[in-house]
């Protein structure tokens, strides 16, 4: 009796397993076929398609059975579709153009479906795999209360997206597989969309975005992009605490342009989807999925290696444009390193890196993110800003400020002996708010969470070429990668807003949780919404 139960647990966890593989199957071979997918072995969504396999398994009803097997495997193929011809997967609005638009779609697929002919084939295997499972597991008890059971185990994500108000949950991630992104898409579909009076996305026009010459030079751009860097926390933009000295002393001595910058938005998701997508307009999100903007996309048509370090979790910029990036590394990738060594990895990762004739890295940070000061990598002591008549988290944010600054001076010092024309643009995501009518973190829509330091270190580089974003009070993270561009050889032109308008989005990358409007006024900017 024994061994028969456990051959009947093994057998659960086969069909589990099988049912997983035919879900994900399709995938791998669109991977194969565009080589351009991000999707790569995921094991939370793996195993939440293993445990929707053991739900379905033990449904006693053939026709419920094929039903939610035929629904899953339809959501898969119709989102690779959607991925070969948009290369992206689809989104709740995407959903709403569906309904208006059925036939057209639906004769524009199946006139395309023998020329993706290696996609209806994978999913054919995936079928007689599904098929496979059904005949196994013929003799396994089954219930049709295991139609509850599977109604449970898929009612996660919509259960996630219920309590959670956070974008992360509603949209696409491009590592996700295709069945998951598809059931976040319909979820917040039916959640959300569906029942709103008006579902139709703005219309803008597409940037225009020319090559006006190639790059011939040998030339290395690097953005280092902060984590809560609050530049009035920064000596150098005259806090009377010293704790940037090394960089005060690194700009002084080799003039270096610094100003104050806008990020895109006020939580670190939103702004770096932006910043890489070059989105200026918060309701023209479609740019974070068609990808028409990306920098790391432009870079790589222009010729320049990519490469992108973080010591951040993949959560934290799903939809930078990973799939155009030569070379990773970020916490979910390289635990052990990252975990080890904190933002000491991302400084000897770069020192490592064999630079080509053209390079563009990018790399994120966790310092001076909460819980600030103790983020610090180092083993010597900074813990030198400890006044007791000062908020204890103020002394902590500045004592990681003053870690931050020991990395500055390794990090300058290295670039500086970097062949050829060197470009760093130093940033951040957002800033930080330390008791302003009692605000603190950031996250809040504010002018203040948003102000970030921009701070510009060139070498054989034509000041002339430097005078656009010299010449902007108040560069955004938008006129940042605009200026990036033009360091690949593009010119953009934005035909939906003026240059002297500048957008800060709130905590929704649809931009319908509010935000700021500035208008550039002289040297300076002023707010004019709200």
């Amino acid at each position: 009796m024994k061994n028969k139960t456990k051959k009947n647990i093994l057998k659960y966890l086969l069909c589990g397993f099988l049912f997983a593989i035919a879900l994900v199957l399709p995938d791998y071979v669109l991977k194969l076929a565009l080589g351009n997918s991000a999707v790569i072995f995921h094991l939370g969504t793996f195993m939440f398609a293993v445990a929707l396999g053991l739900a379905i398994t033990t449904i006693k009803s053939r026709v419920f059975f094929w039903s939610f097997s035929i629904i899953l495997m339809g959501l898969v193929f119709g989102g690779c579709f959607h991925y070969i011809f948009f290369g992206r997967f689809f989104l709740g609005h995407d959903v709403a153009m569906l309904f208006k638009e059925t036939s057209d779609i639906a004769i524009g697929v199946l006139s395309d479906i023998l020329k993706n002919w290696y996609l209806s084939f994978a999913c054919l295997i995936s079928f007689l795999i599904i098929a496979y499972t059904r005949k196994i597991s013929e003799n396994l008890r089954k219930s049709n209360w295991g139609i509850l059971f599977f109604l449970f185990v898929i009612s996660f994500i919509p259960r996630q997206q219920i309590n959670s108000k956070n974008t992360r949950h509603r949209i696409p991630n491009p590592i996700y597989y295709t069945y998951y992104n598809s059931l976040k898409s319909m979820s917040h579909y039916f959640l959300e969309i569906a029942f709103e009076k008006n579902v139709d996305i703005p219309k803008f026009e597409d940037y225009k975005i020319t090559k006006e010459r190639d790059v011939k030079e040998k030339t290395t751009v690097i953005l280092l992009m902060g984590e809560s860097w609050n530049p009035d926390h920064f000596s150098l933009f005259g806090y009377e605490r010293k704790t940037t000295p090394n960089l005060d002393k690194f700009v002084k001595e080799n003039n270096v342009y610094f100003n104050k910058g806008l990020s895109y938005s006020v939580a670190t998701i939103f702004s770096l989807a932006g910043f890489f997508n070059l989105q200026k307009e918060p309701l023209n999100f479609l740019l974070q999925h068609t990808k028409k903007n990306n920098l790391f996309k432009l870079a790589k048509e222009a010729g320049f290696y990519n490469e992108f370090i973080s010591v951040q979790t993949l959560s934290s910029f799903p939809n930078i444009g990973l799939e155009f990036i030569d070379d990773t590394y970020y916490l979910d990738k390289n635990p052990i390193d990252i975990k080890s060594s904190g933002d000491l990895f991302w400084l000897e990762k770069l020192k490592s890196t064999e630079l080509k004739d053209k390079n563009f890295i990018t790399i994120q940070t966790r310092l001076v993110h909460y819980p600030y000061g103790q983020n610090c990598p180092l083993k010597e002591n900074v813990d030198v800003f400890n006044d007791s008549n000062v908020d204890d988290r103020i002394n902590k944010y500045d004592n990681g400020v003053y870690c931050l600054d020991k990395l500055f001076k390794e990090f300058l010092d290295y670039v500086k002996t970097i062949d050829g024309k060197v470009y760093v643009i130093i940033t951040s995501d957002h800033s930080e708010a330390f008791g302003e009518d009692n605000v603190w973190g950031h996250c809040f829509l504010r002018q203040d969470i948003a102000t970030v330091p921009f701070i510009l270190y060139t070498k054989n580089v034509l000041q002339n070429d430097l005078k656009y974003i010299k010449n902007l009070p108040y560069p955004s993270h938008y006129d940042m990668g605009k200026f990036i561009l033009s360091i690949f050889g593009y010119k953009v032109e934005n035909p939906n807003t003026s240059d002297d308008v500048i957008y800060v989005s709130g905590m929704d990358m649809f931009g319908r949780a509010g935000n700021l409007l500035f208008k550039r006024n002289g040297k300076d900017i002023m707010q004019v919404y709200p």
